[in-house]
């Protein structure tokens, strides 16, 4: 049987006469498409309020069809907005998306500032490193404040420096009161980013992430969590305000325990990482009740999140650690075919073209608040 794309099988549904044919078909089609993007601009300029997304994010259960959606880096998509730029958040909380992911590290004199590259030379008119492994920053941030920032397409744009998570915070407070905020790659300065969102007074609102088996530093526990922290006021704070980050390597033989202990402590959501239909989380597991980890975590009233990877530009997707572009592994990674991740059941998650996945969510009811 030929294989339905998922907008095939939404032209189904609404027109039973579609065969992909005739020209009462292709008019029904037509009639489809228009009404599904009709859709889809009602929905995306509908505005829910702060307490409405935490609801949603934190009691998936009671809002089944309202999928959580995140700006990976803000929207950048547009000739002159570069990533995890002011104007990227700025354009993000324009469309009234649910989230935003903010990737942050901690410069050599302690300011927390926002940029995903261990390197100058792709995201700024400057050249030279910032990070020689995933837990050591060798700049101050006066070293690299006043780079100007290149989108996508390597024009350098001018005004936009490298911003520091304080102003990023600020902006969304001061502009976008209702918008969830999650910040990544956060490895050495737990305590720096809480300080940062107290300061600016946007704590409710905010989430963290970090790798549960992958990277460093592991944080298997929420003890191991909590110890990330200084102050006991940010201890009683973080498990609450977390996402682990689940990869198919190294699993521990204590996962289900591991799974139960985040759950019972109150953990917000897990990011859980698969590729290909063979992906060790994609499989029942006996511990599990012969459910796999996306079933078992939703079962538990917790959000199953995953990162729709989309290539950086048209060199393809960027690599910090190696400094170079790689292009999708299809079929050996298939985290950006929409129509294989979906059905999978993930129900949160961080995507480059959050607007174009919002249409789609729209048209097949999940973004039915």
């Amino acid at each position: 049987m030929e294989k339905k794309t998922i907008l095939k099988d939404l032209l189904i549904r609404v027109n039973p006469y579609y065969k992909g044919h005739s020209t009462i078909s292709k008019f029904g089609t037509l009639v489809c498409l228009v009404f599904c993007l009709l859709l889809s601009y009602l929905g995306q300029s509908q505005t829910y309020t702060k307490a409405q997304l935490l609801e949603a994010y934190l009691k998936p259960n009671l809002h089944p069809n309202f999928y959580i959606l995140a700006a990976h880096r803000g929207y950048w998509k547009d000739v002159g907005i570069p990533e995890n730029s002011k104007k990227a958040y700025d354009k993000a909380g324009l469309y009234n998306y649910d989230m935003v992911e903010i990737d942050i590290m901690k410069s050599s004199d302690g300011i927390v500032f926002c940029f995903h590259d261990w390197i100058l030379d792709r995201l700024t008119n400057g050249e030279g490193i910032v990070k020689k492994d995933y837990n050591t920053t060798l700049v101050t941030y006066e070293a690299i404040k006043n780079f100007t920032l290149k989108d996508r397409y390597e024009n350098v744009v001018d005004g936009e420096h490298i911003p520091t998570l304080e102003e990023i915070l600020t902006l969304l407070r001061d502009k976008y009161p209702n918008i969830l905020i999650s910040l990544d790659k956060v490895n050495t300065c737990f305590q720096e980013a809480y300080n940062v969102a107290k300061k600016v007074n946007v704590l409710d609102r905010v989430f963290i992430k970090g790798t549960y088996n992958s990277g460093t530093p592991f944080i298997k526990t929420p003890n191991d969590l909590k110890n990330q922290f200084t102050s006991q006021e940010a201890k009683d704070w973080a498990v609450g305000h977390y996402t682990p980050i689940l990869f198919s390597n190294n699993i521990p033989t204590d996962f289900k325990s591991d799974l139960d202990l985040w759950i019972s402590s109150g953990v917000a959501s897990f990011e859980i990482v698969y590729k290909t239909d063979s992906d060790p989380l994609l499989q029942p597991r006996t511990d599990l009740g012969n459910i796999n980890t996306v079933e078992y975590v939703k079962s538990k009233n917790k959000r199953a999140g995953m990162f729709v990877e989309w290539p950086d530009n048209c060199n393809g997707t960027w690599n910090s650690p190696q400094s170079v572009y790689k292009i999708p592994d299809f079929p050996n990674d298939r985290r950006n075919d929409w129509d294989w991740v979906l059905p999978k059941g993930t129900n949160y998650i961080i995507a480059d073209r959050v607007e174009k996945l919002m249409d789609l969510l729209q048209a097949i009811g999940k973004r039915t608040y």
